[in-house]
């Protein structure tokens, strides 16, 4: 027999998540907080929406809502890269520069190939003065594609 209280969450849940990715897709900016609440609230253990809110928090500058909620997708999926370079920008943020080089480099254990963590990271660095480890990871990302960092840092003479 078909349960039609389960049938009928599950399409409110795929509903409100296609909602939630719709406003980004088609050019609205971030989800509004409402339809990512609601797709929360039909599907908590969801992590990409915790990681979509997290980004939404980030973008508000609300720094501590943005932590509590990639640290829930974390929770739901330790594998889940992008809540990890969520969390180093948040600290990075407030000034937590350590704490932000810790989940940008968890991130970048999780995909060699993450250059927007490597970007990421080696601003932090840069905050820390740390100017080799800077330029390492803005050498590392412009081998994965990403050169404007490095070629701004090598053009103001911080890497050779």
């Amino acid at each position: 027999m078909i349960n039609f209280k389960v049938v009928t969450a599950i399409v409110i849940a795929i509903l409100f998540f296609d909602i939630a990715y719709a406003d980004i897709v088609i050019g609205r900016g971030v989800p509004r907080p409402d339809n990512i609440d609601a797709a929360i609230k039909s599907e908590p253990n969801n992590a990409d929406l915790y990681n979509i809110r997290g980004n939404n928090y980030l973008m508000s500058k609300n720094y501590d809502k943005a932590i509590q909620d990639f640290t829930k997708a974390i929770q739901i999926n330790t594998y889940y890269k992008e809540p990890y370079n969520g969390l180093g920008i948040a600290y990075r943020n407030m000034n937590q520069f350590d704490k932000a080089i810790q989940n940008y480099s968890k991130a970048i254990s999780l995909d060699p190939n993450y250059f927007e963590a490597y970007n990421n990271r080696g601003v932090a660095y840069m905050f820390l003065k740390d100017y080799e480890g800077m330029c390492s990871d803005f050498k590392k990302a412009c081998s994965l594609g990403s050169c404007e960092k490095i070629t701004i840092s090598s053009q103001k003479g911080l890497c050779k």
